[in-house]
């Protein structure tokens, strides 16, 4: 089964008032939002009526950068097919 995945600023969340891309059921969000934003990050989503596994950046709030974020997803993504965890779709 092909499973797409999806980040979340500027593809899923677009703003409180603007509903951005909504997931399939069996695709996962990778986002290189810090697992220190998890809670209100499953807040978000949650109210959106997301529920998707979420992979979070490693990276400190305050130590992340546009090329950890995207450093993460590609190796999130990496990782998945390497180890046929997936087969992966599009990335949005």
């Amino acid at each position: 089964m092909l499973v797409n995945t999806y980040d979340i600023d500027g593809v899923i969340y677009l703003g409180k008032e603007l509903d951005g891309l909504y997931p399939g059921k069996n695709d996962i969000i990778i986002t290189g939002r810090s697992w220190e934003e998890t809670p209100e990050t499953y807040r978000m989503l949650r109210s959106r009526g997301i529920y998707n596994q979420v992979w979070f950046n490693s990276v400190k709030f305050d130590e992340k950068t546009r090329l950890s974020s995207g450093q993460h997803k590609g190796k999130v993504i990496k990782w998945l097919i390497d180890n046929d965890m997936i087969e992966h779709g599009v990335h949005f």
